[in-house]
């Protein structure tokens, strides 16, 4: 089992206040993730040898490419993002529902 991690990149044009609001929601949900924890979340990625890719803006399309690419290879997508369903992405994790323990994984 291959995971790949597919990071989001800057905002699109235009979508810089949407983004924001996304961050203000994040913070008072208590989800937030400040920048600075970033770089140590790409560093473990790397330290585990875990493929990861970069999106130019959001990760939807590069996710759905590779989706589209691997289909076969592809167990899931994990994300809280309902739009995958719409995109026919056959198995769906979301990520409130991931808890990880040094025993298990569900």
């Amino acid at each position: 089992l291959g995971v790949v991690v597919v990071l989001d990149g800057a905002a699109p044009l235009g979508m810089e206040p949407n983004w924001a609001e996304r961050r203000v929601r994040a913070i008072d949900a208590g989800t937030f993730m400040p920048p600075t924890a970033e770089p140590v979340m790409l560093q473990a990625c790397q330290d585990l040898g875990l493929t990861m890719l970069r999106s130019v803006h959001t990760a939807d399309s590069l996710i759905l490419g590779y989706y589209a690419r691997n289909r076969g290879s592809v167990f899931a997508v994990v994300t809280n993002d309902s739009d995958f369903y719409v995109y026919g992405v056959e198995r769906i994790i979301h990520v409130q529902d991931v808890v990880v323990d040094p025993s298990s994984t569900t």
